[in-house]
């Protein structure tokens, strides 16, 4: 997936799988926005699907409208992001948004 350097490498230690986070249970992630998709809902708010890449695979990731407005700035294909989600039925919820970068500065989303 990456031709020189995996930005992800070396961090997942830091934390827990997804897959074993309980539904419901809050979690960050450190990924890669391999694909988004776009929508509108019935108030005409913009939200997005998002495919994320993580050491341990790929990721659904729901980002709502109230979450959309406020970090679309991040949301590109090919971003480095850690997310602060809910796992939801195997889907990650988008709750709060950082790079990579100032992740490694904080090493949280709080």
């Amino acid at each position: 997936m990456f031709l020189t350097h995996n930005p992800l490498e070396g961090l997942s230690e830091c934390l827990r799988n997804f897959e074993e986070i309980d539904d419901k249970g809050n979690c960050v992630v450190l990924c890669s926005i391999v694909d988004i998709k776009r929508k509108k809902d019935k108030r005409n708010n913009q939200f997005a699907y998002l495919d994320l890449y993580t050491n341990n695979g790929l990721i659904e990731g729901i980002c709502w409208a109230s979450s959309y407005g406020k970090y679309q700035q991040y949301i590109k294909k090919g971003s480095h992001i850690a997310i602060l989600g809910e796992r939801q039925e195997n889907k990650l919820i988008v709750k709060k948004i950082k790079t990579i970068e100032q992740w490694k500065i904080d090493k949280d989303l709080i």
